[in-house]
């Protein structure tokens, strides 16, 4: 049983650390789906995600009202994303990779 868990544990570090693969903490510059309404274990997310070819993001606009509306408003939509990414160790969930939106806007 131990061995099973272990070998668990390596597939989740390696599935973790092959999502967003080539976006470094920083500059954040992509297109993905916006998809709002999540939830997570303990709470750990921001609701608001983009799921991109290179992974899947959290989205949070801070204290950006007008973000905030903009990212609401293209919720199931193609968008284009510009912000800074910070990577956060999640207690439950492990790795988030968590971006500030600067901008977004619908993308074709």
């Amino acid at each position: 049983m131990r061995l099973g868990m272990s070998a668990v544990a390596v597939v989740a570090v390696l599935l973790l650390a092959s999502v967003g693969r080539g976006q470094e903490a920083g500059k954040f510059d992509m297109t993905g789906t916006v998809v709002t309404g999540m939830m997570a274990i303990g709470g750990e997310t921001t609701g608001t995600l983009l799921k991109t070819d290179k992974g899947t993001f959290e989205l949070t606009a801070g204290a950006n009202k007008e973000v905030t509306k903009q990212i609401a408003a293209l919720s199931g939509k193609k968008a284009h994303v510009v912000g800074t990414l910070a990577i956060k160790e999640g207690v439950e969930v492990g790795q988030r990779k968590i971006v500030t939106v600067d901008t977004i806007e619908a993308a074709p």
